[in-house]
């Protein structure tokens, strides 16, 4: 039992309940839930709509050699490119990335790149490849275990 679940259950007075009382409370999770999954469903429908939106909008930026579009009141949309790597899915180029790794950083580190999400892997691989084009090492930049970046063209949005 969690803490929480556990401080409300010995701060609870034991009380008596009806069944009609019980299954009210059932009921509203039910309800709660059912509300959530409508949500969620809306909110995905959403989604699709605005990558379909946005690839209309980095088509135009594109169409017209334009890098931003303005419309006063409403926000500005912008073009840019956006390194991404992905975590090796292959075990011995895991093995290489947690090697290259722990050797500059140590344990810590590791532990904390592989036990995220992509964005943190895509974050420190940032991190280290603004270091290497500061020092000029970009010819020889490489993280042990990741494959080279691909760049994504996207879009960024500012409301006004």
């Amino acid at each position: 039992m969690n803490d929480v679940l556990k401080e409300f259950t010995d701060a609870t007075p034991k009380t008596e309940i009806s069944v009609s009382e019980f299954d009210e409370l059932v009921v509203k999770l039910r309800g709660l839930r059912d509300r959530k999954d409508a949500m969620s469903a809306e909110a995905k429908l959403l989604n699709e709509e605005i990558e379909v939106q946005e690839a209309k909008i980095l088509n135009c930026l594109k169409l017209s050699g334009k890098d931003r579009w303005e419309v006063p009141g409403a926000g500005m949309a912008y073009r840019y490119n956006k390194l991404e790597v992905k975590f090796p899915t292959d075990f011995t180029e895991r093995r290489k990335l947690a090697g290259w790794v722990r050797e500059r950083y140590g344990d810590e580190m590791v532990t904390k790149l592989f036990t995220v999400n992509y964005q943190a892997l895509n974050s420190f691989f940032k991190e280290e490849y603004t270091k290497a084009a500061e020092t000029g090492a970009l010819e020889v930049f490489k993280i042990d275990g990741l494959d080279a970046p691909t760049s994504r063209e996207t879009i960024g949005f500012r409301r006004k």
